[in-house]
């Protein structure tokens, strides 16, 4: 992470590192920079305050998220993935990839089912639990890497009913952050659902540092430059099975 990123992960720390002003929220930002946004969060959530969270990937597979995390030599071992859209990337997939810190779901057209996956009351001790359910008793936090993606797949009534049933599945449940990243312009009408949902809205151009203040010899390498941000899924399945 450069100067820029760094800066504006710690500016994003010190608005949620409490919830005094609730643990519900959006974070605004424009569409291009929803990745980068999501894994400047995951980092100060991870490493800077060593939390345990799920990552529900609707936007990319989740082997996209994995090769930008090691990338970014972010740790990611307290990290679960639920991922609605790998099989539907037409994706050959082992039934192995769904233990661990894996799972997969059958498509983005059945993420309404998605809350009844999360329950708070198995106290299994782990993340991925029995009988298909997730649980959530010991997690931290819980993001949605691009929530409006789910229009590409569902009518926006759908979208708008999964997004309420799933954040009233939370209503209660002050010890776990939630969050989502969204641009407010180019979804503007699920933007205003999901606006009357959470406790608290973080512009992420506001609490970013203006270029111009930042000597460029101290910048470095930017966080997902737009050579880093494109990601071969074909090379990295050649690499994850072997070559085949």
């Amino acid at each position: 992470m450069n100067v820029e990123d760094t800066q504006l992960m710690k500016n994003i720390i010190s608005q949620i590192n409490n919830f005094s002003n609730g643990n519900k929220v959006l974070f605004s930002v424009s569409y291009e920079k929803i990745a980068k946004t999501n894994i400047i969060l995951l980092r100060g959530l991870l490493e800077e305050l060593n939390k345990k969270g799920i990552l529900i990937t609707v936007d990319r597979p989740h082997q996209y998220m994995e090769h930008l995390l090691r990338m970014h030599r972010i740790k990611y071992e307290n990290l679960l993935f639920i991922d609605t859209i790998a099989r539907f990337t037409g994706e050959e997939l082992s039934d192995n990839l769904n233990i661990g810190n894996v799972k997969i779901l059958d498509s983005p057209f059945q993420i309404d089912l998605l809350p009844a996956l999360l329950s708070n009351n198995l106290n299994s001790g782990n993340l991925s639990s029995i009988d298909g359910k997730i649980d959530v008793s010991n997690v931290d936090f819980i993001l949605i890497d691009n929530v409006a993606t789910l229009l590409n797949y569902n009518d926006p009534p759908i979208v708008q009913n999964f997004l309420e049933n799933y954040m009233a599945k939370f209503n209660g449940l002050y010890n776990i952050f939630i969050s989502l990243t969204m641009d407010k312009i180019t979804h503007n009408s699920l933007y205003e659902v999901a606006r009357k949902l959470f406790d608290k809205e973080i512009d992420i151009d506001i609490l970013r540092i203006p270029k111009g203040g930042i000597d460029r010899e101290r910048r470095g390498k930017s966080l997902l430059s737009e050579r880093e941000d494109i990601f071969d899924l074909f090379s990295y399945r050649k690499c994850y099975t072997g070559g085949e």
